[in-house]
């Protein structure tokens, strides 16, 4: 199965959430400051990646903080849709390819949510 192709435009308005849009920042943004927050309270990290970070919410948070943080996710559209500011912090890229090259190569923390399936 190709998932590059599974995670597009129809994925992330129709099938995430209960009502289907995770384009919704006015929705989703302030769940992900709260687990940026508790993330930074608790485990104080300096460097931070996010693998399958999406539309790049945790990763804008977390900088919110003043973390040093990265993502990456398979989808284009995802990360087409990540913030002005945050997008040289977010790629496309699979982790399965490794980090990209120019992200730093050590993190204090790497988080996925919801990326592994069976």
């Amino acid at each position: 199965m190709d998932y590059a192709k599974l995670y597009n435009e129809e994925y992330y308005t129709k099938y995430i959430g209960d009502d289907g849009d995770y384009g919704n920042r006015e929705k989703w943004y302030p769940q992900f400051r709260e687990i940026a927050k508790k993330i930074y309270y608790d485990t104080a990290p300096k460097t931070v990646l996010d693998v399958g970070c999406a539309m790049g919410y945790l990763v804008e948070a977390l900088r919110e903080f003043g973390v040093t943080a990265y993502g990456i996710d398979i989808s284009e559209y995802a990360i087409s849709q990540v913030a002005e500011d945050v997008k040289p912090y977010c790629k496309v890229h699979s982790i399965l390819d490794g980090i990209p090259s120019e992200f730093p190569q050590k993190y204090d923390l790497v988080i996925t949510i919801e990326v592994m399936s069976i």
